[in-house]
Formats: C-alpha cells, structure tokens, sequence
C-alpha cells in the first residue's frame, strides 16, 4: 500500500511538472481553463497534495524520517524549478 501511494505521488508530480512546462494557450481557453487545465487543477495537483500528506503521515507513523526528507526534497526542488520557469516566461 505504501508503494502504491509513493508511486502515485511521483507519478502526479511528474505529470504536473510536465503539464506545466506546455505553453499557456494549450491550457486556456477563452476565459477559463480548457480540459488539459483543468485535469491539471482538478486531478493532479489535489492527488499529488493528497499523497504527499498521506505517505508524510505514514512516515511519520513508522519513524521513517529518511523517506520523508527525501520526499519533501523532491517535493521542494520540482515547486523552485517550477516557479522559476513561471518567473522566467513571465519576464520574457
């Protein structure tokens, strides 16, 4: 069960990550968000906040607080590297 949550953490994260780095327009409609937008808001990012919360509280259960940095590391990294390709588009 474990493995399963952590698998399906990884595998929403890497989905976000990579519907993120699409250009806008194949995002947005007109004045809302198309399907490809909103499966990102509606399904992924819950799912991968959800997961993360719930292998945290499993961790934090079992004492296993290695699993859990590196979780939050990754976690980390992929927001910083996220937020900077938004800064980056936004400025240029």
């Amino acid at each position: 069960m474990k493995a399963r949550i952590n698998n399906l953490f990884y595998i929403t994260l890497l989905i976000s990550f990579i519907i993120l780095l699409i250009p806008g327009h194949y995002k947005m409609a007109v004045y809302t968000p198309n399907l490809l937008g909103y499966f990102w808001l509606f399904i992924c990012l819950p799912i991968a906040a959800i997961t993360f919360l719930w292998s945290s509280i499993l961790d934090i259960k079992q004492k296993n607080w290695r699993m859990m940095i590196i979780r939050s590391l990754i976690l980390i990294i992929t927001l910083g590297i996220s937020i900077g390709v938004w800064f980056q588009r936004a400025s240029g």
